[in-house]
Formats: C-alpha cells, sequence, structure tokens
C-alpha cells in the first residue's frame, strides 16, 4: 500500500470511528425502511473536487488511478469535520454512456468527459446491431475494471467502493442512435426499441455484475451517479433515465419491461432523472418495481403532491438560496416524505470563488450548520 494512501486512510478512521459510521447508518437505514415511520431527513454534502456531470477524472493510466484515488481520499479527510450524514466511499465518475462503445460506439475523452459519437442512423441499423460480445476489448469498461482493481487492492478493504453507473439503457439507446430515428422508433416502431434493449440490458447486467465481482462483496456498495447519498445493502440499484423527460407514458411503459429485468437481478430500482419528468410520475406509482426516485431539477410542489405511495426520495442537488431549501423542505414535510437532502452547490458555499472543482471546507461547514437550523425548525 502506497503511503500517502495509508496515512489518508488512517486519517478518515480517526475522524469516522465507528460509532460515528453506526449513528450515519442507522439514519440511512430509517430513510429506506419503507416499514418504519420517517422522522427526520439525512443531509450529504458532496464529496469529491470534480463535480458530477461537469468532468470525469481522468484513470487511463496508473498514475491516472493513484492521483485520482489520494485525490478522493483526501477530500474525505478535508471534509470529515463536516458532522453531517456522509459515509465514507469511494466513487468513480467515467461518464453516464460508456456502455455504448461496447457495441460500436467510438470512445472519446473531450473536454475533460467520457463521451460517445452517435453511430446508429436507420432502422436497419439498429435491427443489424450485434449482442453484446462480453470476451470483446470495451475500451471504456476495461479502463473502469482496472481502476477498481487499483482501488480493492492499494485500500486493503479500508473503505467501501462504489460501483460505477451507467445511464440506463433507454438513455443508452438514445446516445447511440440519431435522435430523429429514436424518438420515430418509440412511435411507429416500438418493437425495435424493445429488441435492441435488450441486447443494452445483457451488457448493462454484465457491467454491473463485472464491478461487483472486483470489488468483492465486503466492499463493494451500489448507488447511482450522484453517490454522495448512500444507499443501505440490499435496497437496490440506482438507474438514470434522463431521456424519460422528453418522452411520453406510453412510450416510457413499453419500456418497463426491461426495468422489471434489472429489478430480478439487483433489487428495487432508484430512478433518476434530470430536467422535469413529471409526466412519468403515474408509471412510477404503478410500478412497485421502483423504490425511489431523484428528480433532481424539481421543485417540491411540482411533484411531491402527487406521490400516492411509500417512495424514498432524494432532493435537488443544485440549489439557489437557502429560501429555496427551506421551501422545499416545508413541502416535503406537509406531506410527509421520506426525503434525503443532498448539495452539490449553493451560491459559493460549495466550492473555492468561482472554481467548482475545489472546496471551502469551513463555507461547507457554514451550509450543513444553516442547513440543519432550517430542518431543526420544520422538524
Amino acid at each position: 500500500m502506497n503511503l500517502k494512501i495509508k496515512e489518508l486512510l488512517d486519517k478518515i478512521d480517526e475522524k469516522y470511528p465507528q460509532s460515528r459510521l453506526e449513528k450515519n447508518r442507522l439514519r440511512w437505514r430509517d430513510l429506506w425502511n419503507l416499514n418504519t415511520a420517517f422522522t427526520y431527513p439525512p443531509v450529504a454534502l458532496h464529496r469529491g473536487r470534480y463535480a458530477d456531470g461537469a468532468g470525469h477524472p481522468v484513470h487511463h493510466t496508473l498514475d491516472d488511478r493513484r492521483k485520482l484515488l489520494i485525490t478522493m481520499l483526501d477530500d474525505i479527510v478535508k471534509m470529515g469535520d463536516i458532522d453531517d450524514d456522509y459515509l465514507p466511499v469511494l466513487t468513480l465518475d467515467s461518464g453516464a454512456y460508456i456502455l455504448a462503445e461496447a457495441f460500436g460506439g467510438e470512445h472519446i475523452y473531450m473536454g475533460d468527459m467520457y463521451m460517445i459519437e452517435k453511430f446508429l442512423e436507420t432502422p436497419e441499423d439498429v435491427k443489424n446491431l450485434p449482442p453484446f460480445a462480453p470476451d470483446a476489448k470495451h475500451s471504456y469498461m476495461d479502463m473502469v475494471f482496472e481502476t477498481l482493481r487499483f482501488f480493492k487492492e492499494e485500500t486493503a478493504g479500508r473503505i467501501p467502493i462504489n460501483i460505477h453507473t451507467p445511464q440506463g439503457p433507454l438513455e443508452t439507446l438514445g446516445c447511440m442512435w440519431d435522435s430523429t430515428g429514436f424518438y420515430m422508433a418509440l412511435l411507429d416502431e416500438p418493437e425495435i426499441i424493445i429488441r435492441v434493449l435488450e441486447k443494452i440490458l445483457v451488457a448493462y447486467i454484465w457491467y454491473i455484475r463485472k464491478q461487483m465481482a472486483i470489488i468483492g462483496p465486503e466492499q463493494c456498495q451500489i448507488s447511482y451517479a450522484m453517490s454522495y447519498t448512500h444507499r443501505p445493502p440490499g435496497n437496490g440499484i440506482g438507474v438514470g433515465e434522463d431521456v424519460i423527460v422528453t418522452i411520453g407514458p406510453d412510450s416510457f411503459s413499453l419500456t418497463l419491461p426491461i426495468y422489471q429485468a434489472i429489478a430480478q437481478e439487483f433489487g428495487p430500482i432508484f430512478l433518476h432523472s434530470c430536467g422535469d419528468p413529471s409526466q412519468q410520475l403515474s408509471i412510477v406509482m404503478e410500478n412497485t418495481i421502483i423504490a425511489g426516485i431523484h428528480f433532481s431539477q424539481l421543485n417540491a410542489e411540482d411533484f411531491m403532491p402527487r406521490i400516492t405511495r411509500p417512495l424514498v426520495l432524494h432532493s435537488r442537488n443544485d440549489w439557489t438560496s437557502f429560501e429555496q431549501f427551506q421551501q422545499y423542505a416545508e413541502v416535503a414535510k406537509e406531506y410527509n416524505m421520506r426525503i434525503a437532502y443532498q448539495f452539490q452547490s449553493l451560491g459559493n458555499y460549495m466550492q473555492a470563488g468561482n472554481d467548482r472543482f475545489h472546496y471551502d471546507t469551513k463555507l461547507m461547514n457554514e451550509l450543513f450548520v444553516s442547513i440543519q437550523h432550517i430542518l431543526g425548525k420544520i422538524y
């Protein structure tokens, strides 16, 4: 083990003794246990100098991986004095769309983002898409596997590791196929969509299973991409499908067998979408395989009145003001939502000046204290 890595792990152990870890775990277990009364929301501030979706840290080489691991551990140490409900974990943001490369997409690292060029143009291209070949070379997935192996070896089981969660099968298809053809097929030839989603599903399940095997059951955690919030083991998997914002409930309903298959493999689904997917709420309410939602840019009043069964909610992550947060939390309390609050930004409280890749931990602690004060008045 690298001496710097060992030193950082020792500091994390000091800042997060077992008593603190158990207190925080209990808060998350209570959130996810739908059979218990909900009393108080967990709160987690984002860790990691790279903002989710804004940049993907390089991990092409051994030196990249070591630098990334040290940076992640250092951030956990620096923010360890903030008494939120965060539980230390290593996360890996390798982009949302990397599964598309396994079907022929060109992998591109550009502007600190792992990206894929669209490569399906006609229905014939889609119909002729070959099945997933697990033994082929897959540059993006192999890079993730090597990074996880490095994390596991260097940390020797001393800190949990989240699997990397790509976007779901429908979103993956949307980034592979010319947009016009994709949306027209959803309306006119949905059987094409289902057939190709079944191929992507095979890759999706293989990719998740492979990561779980690499990390091992003692160290592995499953969360969705915005993984500074915690999901207790056994509570399913997060699936991100931003594309549901752009389609109607009828089209989303057609794809439900794919999500049922994911839930059969990994447990109930925690559904993420950016934008405004509120037109899908009736589908969510009808399907108990969806155990929770993260609609990351909606205000509470825009969707909470339509929640008709117990769900776990994670709040939006980008906030404009404490007033906006207070209004959101008041609505959540009014409708008795089981909710966790997460913070990736709130003015300059989550960053140093205008640099969103560096945090000011003093300001972040002030943010947390203010949030706790607001929640204390509401609850």
